[in-house]
């Protein structure tokens, strides 16, 4: 089973972030120990503002306290609002 979100909404997947100390000792943190949270985008609604915005597999922004969390298949999924989004992580 698909979620596909409506109105101007977006579905991500939080990422694991990781971050290396001075001496190059890789640190794996959970982005919820943040203020905010990195995710991948995996379902967009169709909403015209949405489509011009996201594409699917963009790394976005956002705050640990937004979104609905979802439980699914053992992992959490984040749906966002549009306004909930900070920014879009670009290389």
């Amino acid at each position: 089973m698909k979620i596909k979100p409506i109105g101007k909404r977006i579905l991500v997947k939080p990422l694991v972030t990781e971050e290396k100390t001075t001496t190059g000792i890789l640190l794996i943190q959970n982005s919820e120990e943040k203020s905010y949270r990195i995710g991948e985008v995996l379902s967009v609604s169709d909403h015209d503002e949405i489509l011009t915005t996201f594409k699917l597999n963009d790394h976005v922004i956002f705050s640990k306290k937004t979104g609905i969390k979802i439980e699914r298949f053992g992992e959490t999924l984040v749906l966002l609002e549009l306004d909930e989004v900070l920014g879009i992580l670009e290389d």
